[in-house]
């Protein structure tokens, strides 16, 4: 509807009910006295409400966040004056400009509770403002709060539209409902405006029916399959690190060593790839191709490694006790250490 009228000292948006009363209507909006002072003692000026948007994003679990948007466009030196007031109004009282709001969400869900005989609760009560480019320049009010059992949760099924029935939009008014990762949508009544890939918005004007908007979202098979793809993948690494730590501890073996050894129980494997082995593992590939047995300027000639790099790696692996190395002549030989077979 975009035209209500506020007072902008005196900014409270009333919530209003429908159909049993379990319905948030955020078309309804007044300005009223707060705390004993009126709104025209402040000579102040009212502003205009250009649009609203409504995001909720409800977990796995049912409970919802909920986060309400009050937008007004700040294109008039008159109500950009104005609205700073009121950013100044609501720092220095936040329950002053969200008291009858909230209340008015507390008693939308006591409604809903009672209509759905599901347990719910509201919390985490916010309100905050901020000056905002999109690109034009906006005066915003947020009010945000978590609704716990908005949605009901079913085995892998969520539900959303029970506690909403018969909920409506205005013009200039937007709702966007996100639901968890690792689930899709199966169902949504009536259809969206837009569709995202964890999220439906309705843009208002739109009157939702009898136990509407009404949304039914399924745990992804595809999600399924990826955690017992993960699980799969970890009792495999778990088999396989298990049993190279008992050839590495009972024979001594080096490690690329024991890999091989326990590839070749089940037949001949291809070499590693190199780009996936270590410097270490490299030497050590290439000696084992030599007989377990190289001149280090043959290591340095295959690897294409300078000397200085190639005798770092060279001793880091005699120190450690995986290979020997020895004079012949001018030349250092390297061969793999004695594993004791």
């Amino acid at each position: 509807m975009g035209g209500r009228l506020v007072s902008v000292s005196l900014l409270v948006l009333v919530v209003g009910s429908v159909v049993a009363g379990s319905v948030l209507a955020s078309r309804t909006v007044r300005a009223e006295r707060v705390d004993g002072v009126d709104a025209a003692t402040t000579g102040t000026v009212d502003i205009e409400r250009d649009s609203v948007f409504i995001r909720v994003d409800v977990a796995e679990n049912g409970t919802a966040q909920w986060r309400i948007e009050y937008r007004t466009r700040l294109d008039d030196p008159n109500i950009t004056a104005a609205f700073e007031h009121l950013q100044r109004d609501i720092r220095s009282n936040r329950t002053a400009y969200s008291r009858s709001f909230f209340d008015g969400i507390r008693v939308t869900i006591a409604a809903a509770e009672n209509a759905t005989g599901r347990e719910m609760a509201g919390t985490n009560f916010g309100v905050e403002s901020e000056v905002r480019r999109l690109p034009r320049t906006y005066g915003v009010v947020v009010y945000r709060f978590t609704w716990h059992g908005f949605a009901a949760v079913t085995g892998d099924r969520i539900r959303v539209g029970d506690a909403l029935s018969g909920f409506f939009l205005d013009r200039n008014e937007r709702m966007l409902v996100s639901w968890p990762s690792g689930y899709e949508l199966a169902e949504v009544r009536p259809p969206a405006d837009a569709r995202r890939k964890d999220a439906v918005v309705w843009r208002g004007p739109v009157d939702f029916g009898p136990r509407e908007p009404r949304m039914e979202m399924a745990r992804s098979t595809g999600f399924a399959r990826h955690r017992l793809g993960i699980a799969l993948v970890l009792v495999a690494l778990t088999t396989v690190v298990g049993g190279f730590w008992g050839l590495y501890r009972r024979r001594g073996t080096t490690p690329l060593q024991a890999v091989r050894r326990l590839a070749s129980d089940d037949g001949p494997t291809d070499d590693p790839d190199p780009e996936l082995l270590s410097n270490e593992e490299r030497v050590v590939d290439v000696l084992e191709r030599r007989g377990g047995r190289a001149k280090q300027q043959a290591v340095v000639e295959e690897l294409g490694w300078t000397e200085a790099k190639t005798s770092q790696v060279v001793t880091r692996l005699r120190e450690d006790g995986t290979i020997e190395s020895f004079r012949l002549g001018r030349e250092n030989v390297l061969s793999l250490a004695d594993d004791g077979d």
